[in-house]
C-alpha cells in the first residue's frame, strides 16, 4: 500500500490501480471512475440540456415510464407490493432504453434515482 497524490494522500490498495499519474504511481479505481464521470457529465450533460429536442425526448421517456409504472401499480395484486413493481417497471423501461443506446434515457435514469434518493431522505426526515 502507498499514498496516491491524486486523492490527497489516502492509502490505496495496489489491486485497485487502473491508471498512472505523472509520478508513475497508480490512482485508485474510485479516482479513475470519478474522473470519467466528471468528464462525461461535463461533455454530455450540458449538450443534452442545451438541445431542446433532447430535453423533449427525455421528458417523453420520463412520462412513458411514469405511465407504465402507474399502469403496473393499478393492475398488480394488492398483496404483492404493487408500488414496488410499478417503480421497477418504470425503472426497467428507462434502463432498457439506456442499455439500447438512447443517451437521454441515461439522464432520465439518473433523475429517477435522484428522485428515489430525495424521497427516501424526505421520508426519514418527516416520519
Amino acid at each position: 500500500m502507498h499514498c496516491c497524490p491524486v486523492i490527497g494522500r489516502l492509502p490505496t490498495i495496489t489491486g485497485l490501480h487502473v491508471a498512472k499519474d505523472g509520478n508513475g504511481k497508480g490512482c485508485s479505481l474510485i479516482t479513475a471512475l470519478g474522473t470519467v464521470l466528471i468528464v462525461s457529465l461535463e461533455a454530455g450533460l450540458w449538450s443534452i440540456l442545451s438541445d431542446p429536442r433532447k430535453v423533449g425526448e427525455a421528458t417523453l421517456i420520463a412520462i412513458a415510464a411514469i405511465v407504465l409504472g402507474v399502469i403496473v401499480w393499478r393492475r398488480w395484486p394488492r398483496s404483492i407490493y404493487p408500488r414496488l413493481f410499478g417503480w421497477l417497471a418504470a425503472l426497467g423501461l428507462v434502463a432498457g432504453l439506456a442499455y439500447a443506446g438512447v443517451a437521454t434515457a441515461g439522464l432520465v435514469l439518473w433523475m429517477f434515482l435522484a428522485a428515489a434518493l430525495l424521497l427516501a431522505i424526505l421520508a426519514l426526515v418527516f416520519n
